[in-house]
């Protein structure tokens, strides 16, 4: 056993290492943040400590309840603002982004926010390496921490830890790897919209005139004027994309493409985003031991009899600009709805009462859904006063909830798709614009998109390594091998220190864990990263957010190919332009 006195603290190679053992009890805790009262830390989450063959070991899961994280988190505050984590650890049947290490900031006892890195599944013990470089404002110490991001029934294994205070930046290549993605036919059948096509391992979106496309998009402003128009197309040409990603003015760019078509010229392909963040009139899910009221990611009550109409209002809102246009790549029914938990929402509103009939109609007396619940309910009726929700996922009151949440996202699902098709037959659709939170139950609930033509994800990489990382293409295709469609990414982008919008701690954006350091830097990785998105064989395509930096009085975000004021960020401009000329399917034909 290593005592607290034990802890090695040697200087190497000009840099201060801390060896974190993991077999000290006073050296690491469990967390796990329990928000049902009746469920226990250890009934949430498996932390043990153990030997495996030479290795002391940290071990956490199954974590089956709880939110936010689980994690074994070092006792003794570090000094280092910056440094590297390094260690060794293993999986057992994870997802991907599921496992993390990284720190803890504290400002003396108050923790300010974690920065952790997702490393990726390792069935074999393997070695890995957090750089720690982004301090929030404020922050005078961390600690380590290792655990999960997702709830999951696997298990991971971290051994060897050592906190060392140099810090191994990313060097992000100047040139992208060249795309290893089969060469698309030189055409295909025409037809009268764009649509999808196979072709060896490849996918690709497909022309009305039968030409293989790759959507290289961006976010695009509206504007008041022809002229002005013109000279938007213009930049966006010269940066290489060829279509306008799904937050677009669909109204100004649908007149300039129907002015493009008549001159000869190629419109762009445009993509259109709905979003069911604020429907007037029509309920939304929540969970009845939340005190929050539903944010912008709630999603809609399917079973709300108002839900079917306000989105066909959604739908016609567009439609009459965009409808039947050959111009028209496709449709998102949705952007990032919340799948987390949906199970601990079937009680609200309509779909509540739906669940209440579907509970009676299978278990028929109030004697056999005590039983199979462990519950002493006196009617159906008391059932749902009670609404109760399954802290732990497991036994058959989660079963149940989580049954008939399959129900809801189907029939939200098939809702949308049908309201697009009767508005725009024809037309590509695509899924509810995933966000890569909650992936298992993301992943778990994609089955119920069934009617739609393609899987849409926004992406956003970490930045942690040049290109993608192998966690990001991971879940890419992870989502592909379940859905077996192509996949589009809706929205990424990266954002870098040196913009300045990062200095205000009052207006500090979710972004700033994946700033890079420069404009330089931020150019080089949004290329490779356009690279490794286009090399994914089932990816067709990818929309840059946004077209300005975000810089208001409650958030500043350097996220747009131009400053808030309109200025290019040039060298990202460059980069892009260089980058989409070389990848098959981008650039417009003549």
């Amino acid at each position: 056993m290593v005592s607290a006195a034990a802890l090695v603290v040697a200087a190497l190679a000009g840099a201060t290492e801390t060896v974190l053992p993991a077999n000290d009890p006073a050296a690491w805790i469990p967390l796990v943040f329990v928000e049902d009262s009746g469920v226990s830390a250890t009934e949430a989450c498996a932390f043990t400590r153990t030997r495996d063959g030479t290795h002391d070991c940290l071990v956490i899961g199954p974590w089956i309840a709880g939110e936010w994280s689980a994690r074994w988190q070092g006792t003794r505050p570090l000094p280092a603002m910056t440094g590297t984590l390094r260690g060794r650890y293993r999986t057992e049947s994870v997802l991907p982004m599921t496992v993390a290490a990284g720190v803890a900031w504290l400002r003396g006892r108050e923790k300010l926010g974690r920065d952790e890195v997702a490393l990726e599944s390792a069935e074999a013990w393997t070695d890995f390496a957090v750089a720690i470089r982004r301090p929030p404002p404020g922050a005078d110490a961390v600690v380590p921490v290792a655990g999960l991001l997702e709830q999951t029934d696997g298990r991971a294994w971290f051994a060897d830890l050592v906190f060392s205070e140099d810090v191994s930046l990313v060097a992000f290549a100047a040139t992208p790897l060249p795309s290893e993605r089969s060469a698309p036919p030189e055409s295909f059948p025409p037809g009268k919209r764009f649509r999808l096509e196979r072709s060896g391992d490849g996918w690709w979106l497909v022309t009305p005139a039968g030409r293989p496309f790759y959507s290289a998009g961006s976010d695009a402003p509206g504007f008041k004027t022809g002229a002005e128009g013109d000279a938007l197309a213009a930049t966006l040409r010269a940066a290489g994309f060829n279509s306008l990603g799904g937050w677009s003015n669909v109204w100004a760019w649908g007149r300039l493409n129907d002015r493009r078509l008549a001159r000869g010229e190629t419109p762009f392909a445009a993509f259109v985003a709905l979003e069911t963040s604020d429907l007037k009139g029509c309920g939304y899910l929540s969970d009845p031991a939340s005190d929050q009221p539903p944010g912008d990611h709630a999603f809609p009550d399917p079973f709300d009899p108002a839900f079917p109409r306000v989105y066909a209002g959604l739908v016609a809102d567009v439609a009459r600009a965009a409808a039947g246009k050959p111009w028209l790549a496709g449709w998102f029914i949705d952007n990032e709805r919340d799948h987390d938990r949906l199970d601990r929402r079937v009680w609200s509103g309509h779909a509540g009462r739906a669940f209440r009939r579907a509970i009676r109609a299978k278990y028929r007396t109030t004697a056999a859904l005590n039983a199979a619940w462990g519950a002493s309910f006196g009617s159906f009726d008391a059932a749902a006063r009670a609404r109760p929700v399954a802290a732990i996922r497991r036994g058959a009151l989660y079963e149940d909830c989580r049954a008939f949440a399959h129900e809801l996202v189907r029939r939200y699902a098939d809702t949308c798709v049908a309201a697009i098709r009767a508005a725009d037959p024809g037309a590509l659709v695509f899924t509810n614009r995933f966000m890569m939170g909650g992936i298992g139950d993301t992943l778990g609930y994609l089955g119920e998109y069934g009617k739609c033509d393609g899987v849409a994800v926004n992406l956003y990489p970490a930045n942690r390594t040049s290109g993608l990382s192998g966690n990001e293409r991971a879940i890419l295709s992870e989502i592909h091998r379940r859905t077996g469609k192509a996949v589009l990414i809706g929205e990424w982008s990266v954002p870098a220190l040196d913009s300045g919008l990062y200095a205000n701690p009052a207006r500090l954006d979710w972004s700033y864990p994946e700033a890079v350091d420069t404009q330089v830097d931020r150019a080089r990785q949004a290329a490779c990263v356009t690279a490794d998105f286009h090399r994914l064989p089932f990816v067709v395509g990818a929309h840059w957010f946004t077209w300005r930096d975000v810089d208001s009085a409650k958030r500043q975000a350097n996220r747009g190919l131009f400053r808030s004021n309109g200025e290019p960020w040039r060298e990202l401009l460059d980069a892009l332009e260089a980058v989409h000329g070389r990848l098959a399917g981008v650039p417009p034909p003549p």
